[in-house]
């Protein structure tokens, strides 16, 4: 059938990268998919408590759980563990990536090859992760280095969901507001009452 059985538990989000996709389970694991077979690639589990919330930014999977913590594992076979990233007071309730609006900076570099041409290299800035917590605080990564950019606060509630539209984040909270995050400025722009 189209049963895929493996977890234990609840399954709290699923995320979808090309020919995976990824399940989150109260379990405390995360499982990685093949869609076109429906079999399971493998099983991370390097959370203690149930896992709540998934992101994918390139190789890298972010696993956010009731551990207080990201996980950051590679998104493919073995699911090696990267970092762990720490900060949040509770749990970790929601995750969106969001591409920073910044221009593209591109570098020349003159080469003295033989052939003595011209090398152009064009570098992109990593998407950010955004985390939602129920500690009352959004949290703002860089992707690339793993460094928290910024604590984003104003909820006075539980924040339980986010979600990404264009350069902006939106999060909904128990405090019944939703607030607008700018993804470059990291700074509240609204609140939706």
């Amino acid at each position: 059938g189209n049963i895929l059985q493996g977890h234990d538990e609840i399954i709290w989000a699923i995320q979808i990268s090309g020919s995976t996709f990824y399940t989150a389970s109260a379990d405390k694991t995360v499982r990685a998919w093949d869609i076109t077979s429906r079999r399971c690639l493998g099983v991370m589990e390097h959370h203690t408590r149930p896992v709540l919330s998934l992101a994918i930014s390139g190789d890298k999977l972010f696993s956010g759980s009731y551990d207080f913590s990201i996980n950051v594992s590679s998104s493919s076979p073995p699911f090696s563990k990267m970092a762990k990233l720490t900060g949040h007071k509770d749990a970790v309730r929601s995750l969106v990536m969001a591409e920073t609006s910044a221009p593209t900076t591109t570098t020349t570099t003159t080469t003295t090859s033989a052939a003595n041409g011209t090398t152009t290299t064009t570098s992109t800035q990593a998407p950010r992760l955004f985390s939602a917590s129920y500690d009352g605080t959004l949290r703002a990564w860089d992707t690339s280095t793993l460094q928290c950019l910024a604590v984003l606060k104003g909820h006075t509630g539980p924040v339980r969901t986010l979600v990404k539209c264009g350069n902006k984040v939106f999060s909904g909270s128990y405090d019944k507001t939703v607030r607008v995050w700018d993804v470059d400025t990291l700074k509240c722009i609204a609140v939706l009452t």
